[in-house]
């Protein structure tokens, strides 16, 4: 018996086709999906934001918390313009978050960091943000009671 040379007259099959069509399809669906869970959640919209106004008490009500051994603390906060800057604790090693306190309607909060940190906000009450290595120092602004405690 002789060898046989196929070279030439190998023909592709049907699976391979629909194997490379299928990952194709599954990478790009991969690619949305990933796409869509970064962490940028909706921003809240806020009746009463104003980005650009510091309130003119701002400078008097500073909420200084920085020598806090606590694991939280409550601020409340107001609507239309930037309050006074409230400092986390430096115990907490840039380790925290935020979260409503109550059950009031209506509630949202943004931040304004310092230069060259972007303003954040407004979110709504249910909102899970993170700001990982961000000043632990900034200004609020929103309606209601928030909570900031240790992580």
């Amino acid at each position: 018996m002789s060898a046989r040379s196929t070279t030439g007259n190998v023909k592709p099959k049907k699976t391979s086709k629909v194997f490379v069509i299928t990952l194709i399809i599954v990478g790009i669906l991969f690619a949305i999906g990933i796409e869509k869970k970064m962490p940028t959640p909706d921003l809240f919209q806020a009746r009463n934001y104003n980005p650009a106004l510091t309130c003119n008490d701002a400078w008097g009500h500073e909420t200084d918390s920085s020598a806090f051994t606590g694991d939280y603390f409550d601020v409340t906060i107001r609507e239309g313009c930037w309050g006074g800057q409230v400092a986390l604790p430096a115990a907490w090693n840039s380790r925290w978050h935020f979260q409503q306190v109550g059950n009031e309607g209506g509630t949202w909060i943004a931040f304004a960091f310092p230069d060259p940190y972007p303003t954040a906000g407004p979110y709504g009450p249910n909102a899970i943000v993170e700001f990982p290595n961000y000043p632990m120092r900034f200004r609020l602004q929103g309606k209601g009671v928030f909570r900031f405690y240790r992580r």
